[in-house]
């Protein structure tokens, strides 16, 4: 069984000047779908709105619209950590012993400007029950959707790279950076890209 250990709770990629924010659904709470327990990758990419994941790999949608007895309820999850924004939140793994990996991904509103300087930020969390805290979440810009058949890491280069450990599992955590778009990238992919070897642990 595989622990998540990272926690998603609001993702923003805006323009450093206009300040708009180019992520759909950033606080996950368009969810037509939700279940009652962790779902399988064809369940998280139905679950929702705008969101899926590019591998095998299945993140959870935590949210406190679904009854308490739930498995994905967030007071089954956390100690007292709530959604930073709304009543949802999604779990992914973002480093396992065993190379595991899952991401998230989305199509921007609108293509990047080759040029342009944007901001990403995220906010973060540690799942109590994962006795490991990592690095590394980045985000990768791409302009094609990313489709692969596996678990484990996606061997590719995200724009931004944070090393700060997500430690905490009782407050929100946020990462924000600023970069500059090389192409005009339509999709957003978000998760750890080093190996195992490569990724800050405590």
């Amino acid at each position: 069984m595989r622990i998540w250990c990272s926690l998603f709770g609001f993702i923003g990629l805006s323009i450093s000047v206009l300040g708009q924010n180019l992520v759909p659904n950033p606080s996950f709470e368009a969810n037509p779908t939700l279940l009652c327990l962790p779902a399988m990758t064809v369940d998280f990419n139905r679950s929702l709105k705008h969101w899926n994941t590019p591998t095998q790999g299945s993140p959870d949608v935590i949210s406190s619209k679904v009854d308490k007895s739930c498995k994905v309820h967030p007071k089954n999850h956390t100690i007292g950590l709530t959604p930073h924004d709304g009543k949802t939140m999604v779990g992914t793994v973002a480093y396992h012993s065993d190379d595991s990996r899952e991401y998230l991904q989305c199509q921007l509103t609108e293509a990047l400007v080759p040029g342009q300087r944007y901001t990403f930020s995220v906010w973060v969390a540690r799942r109590y029950a994962c006795n490991t805290a990592s690095g590394s979440l980045g985000p990768l810009l791409t302009t094609n959707p990313i489709s692969e058949d596996l678990e484990t890491q996606l061997a590719l280069s995200p724009q931004v790279r944070f090393d700060r450990m997500i430690e905490s599992h009782k407050l929100w955590i946020k990462l924000t950076a600023e970069f500059e778009a090389d192409a005009a990238h339509q999709y957003l992919v978000i998760g750890n890209f080093a190996t195992n070897a490569n990724t800050p642990t405590q």
